[in-house]
């Protein structure tokens, strides 16, 4: 609850809620330690250096399994994109939607919850272009959808 005195100023009461406010904030965030930068950074490297789609697809693994152990999930979610863009299968595409699916979950901020949301919508779009009879992307669409438009009907 933000107080205002009659001169605009804001109270003790107010500013005593945004620290709380912003604490609770950061204790969602995770220090990432130099050895876990070093980690990222030679995945990343190796995916760069990777020739073949077999290389990559093992660099963007490890690279996503790193970037998951430090709740960057966006990140891992945006490199199995990259990949499934390239692969271009069933698999990887619903690799990237469950990563996806996973940060929304994760996500407190409002406006990365509607992107990451609809990131995986459409990644779960592509797995039923590719199978239009998988389940699991049927129902996890379904839980996307309702998420952010709790009051519209089912589809």
């Amino acid at each position: 609850v933000v107080v205002k005195n009659p001169s605009g100023a804001a109270t003790q009461e107010s500013l005593n809620n945004k620290k709380t406010e912003t604490s609770k904030e950061e204790s969602h965030t995770m220090e990432v330690s130099e050895n876990q930068k070093q980690k990222l950074s030679l995945f990343k490297k190796n995916l760069l250096k990777s020739a073949s789609i077999q290389e990559q697809s093992q660099w963007t693994d490890s690279l996503i399994v790193a970037f998951k152990a430090v709740n960057q999930w966006d990140s891992a979610a945006n490199y199995a994109e990259k990949l499934s863009e390239k692969v271009n299968n069933e698999a990887a595409w619903l690799k990237t939607a469950e990563t996806y699916f996973e940060a929304f979950t994760f996500a407190l901020d409002s406006t990365k919850i509607r992107t990451l949301g609809q990131k995986g919508y459409t990644a779960y779009e592509k797995v039923l272009s590719l199978n239009e009879s998988n389940l699991l992307a049927q129902t996890k669409m379904g839980v996307i959808y309702k998420s952010l438009n709790p009051q519209a009907p089912m589809k």
